[in-house]
């Protein structure tokens, strides 16, 4: 089935679900890559999300899309759930001091509650009231785990976001509780309006106590033969997007989930292969519009994806890599990787038309200093070609 939980707290709305799926024919569905996204934005001051059969729920997602406040999705959905439709839902009003529930055709109001397994929300309260809801969970002992958490402002000094988040991911972690799954969607308000919000979680490989010196060592992180892994939650708004597209990256895995809108309007999962999080970035602005964001970006990503792009003769797509951290401080901060950088970007730049801009580039870079060889040498191709 699936958990989806809310909260109103210090006038903000927190709403946690998990992806994972029930079909119609109750069959046992992967809930990372055979997942929808269950919680929706419908305005800056609306939002929706669901629990139940996804089918039923895809009759009716597109026409609570298009209202414009709460009564009408709830007058919508206890009319479609008199006539047989098995979902139930969660309604958010920004303005508004609860949230309305309606299930079995009825209409609850509270500032808390849940939609979904009602065991698996037992366990979630659970955890939210014990001392484990303000502490890291351990997805297993002996590795070490971190995670960086985007909050919604204001940020609320009583930690309840953290306290949600975590209570959730041990539910997903609890091996008695096979009906929720997959990786957490958190949507609230953020300044205001709903935002879906950021964040990336590290397991790190097994941790062998043996092996801890005196002298610092590095702790692996995300390998495939040791089961370590990274992935992460963003939007698309670093991009230019509206922050309607969100999606999961897995680093190791060189692979993400995104959730483009379907025709019946309802987000499905899909796999999107990336072998590093530039190609992320790339691949999702193709099929969407605008690419969500990778917190694993670096230079040296760009690098790679850029190089590989210019090889292939996809000039446009090798500009876009390189644009991704051109400005960044840390790129600066590498003379090195700065002058293959720029050397890159401007060859990319040159072959999409844009002859005098990559000379402008590369022309103060190669002036400033004389290390910097991949400049020089591809400052001088450009000129000998444009006298030919």
């Amino acid at each position: 089935m699936t958990l989806i939980v809310g909260r109103i707290s210090a006038g903000k709305v927190y709403i946690f679900g998990d992806t994972k799926l029930t079909f119609q024919h109750k069959q046992n569905a992967n809930p990372f890559v055979e997942g929808c996204l269950k919680q929706y934005i419908v305005n800056d001051q609306l939002a929706i999300a669901f629990a139940g059969v996804k089918e039923h729920f895809e009759d009716v997602c597109s026409d609570f899309l298009k209202c414009c406040n709460a009564q009408e999705i709830v007058d919508i959905a206890i009319k479609t759930q008199k006539h047989g439709l098995d979902y139930e839902l969660m309604i958010a009003d920004a303005k508004y001091d609860k949230l309305r529930f309606v299930k079995e055709a009825c209409i609850e109001k509270s500032a808390a509650g849940y939609i979904g397994d009602s065991d698996a929300f037992n366990s979630f309260q659970g955890y939210f009231h014990s001392a484990q809801g303000e502490s890291f969970p351990e997805p297993e002992i002996g590795r070490a785990y971190f995670q960086v958490l985007q909050l919604p402002e204001p940020v609320d000094s009583e930690k309840t976001y953290l306290k949600l988040f975590q209570s959730l991911k041990s539910v997903i972690w609890d091996k008695n509780i096979p009906s929720v799954g997959g990786v957490i969607v958190p949507l609230c308000t953020h300044k205001g309006i709903f935002r879906y919000m950021g964040y990336a979680d590290v397991i790190s490989d097994p941790i062998n106590i043996s092996d801890i010196t005196e002298e610092p060592t590095p702790i692996e992180f995300g390998t495939a033969e040791h089961g370590g892994y990274s992935v992460e939650f963003w939007d698309d708004t670093p991009n230019g997007g509206a922050g309607m597209e969100v999606g999961f990256y897995f680093l190791q895995g060189g692979f993400g989930i995104s959730f483009p809108k379907g025709i019946r309007e309802v987000r499905n999962a899909t796999i999107v292969k990336a072998e590093n999080p530039a190609y992320w970035v790339l691949e999702t602005r193709k099929l969407l519009g605008h690419g969500i964001s990778s917190g694993y970006l670096s230079e040296d990503h760009c690098i790679r994806a850029g190089e590989k792009l210019l090889k292939a003769e996809q000039y446009e797509y090798a500009l876009f890599c390189y644009e991704l951290r051109k400005d960044s401080k840390s790129l600066i901060e590498r003379p090195a990787v700065y002058d293959r950088y720029m050397a890159g970007y401007a060859t990319a730049m040159f072959n999409c038309g844009k002859k005098a801009d990559a000379v402008n580039l590369l022309q103060p870079i190669v002036n400033d200093s004389k290390n910097n060889p991949y400049c020089c040498t591809m400052l001088a191709k450009m000129r000998d070609l444009d006298v030919m």
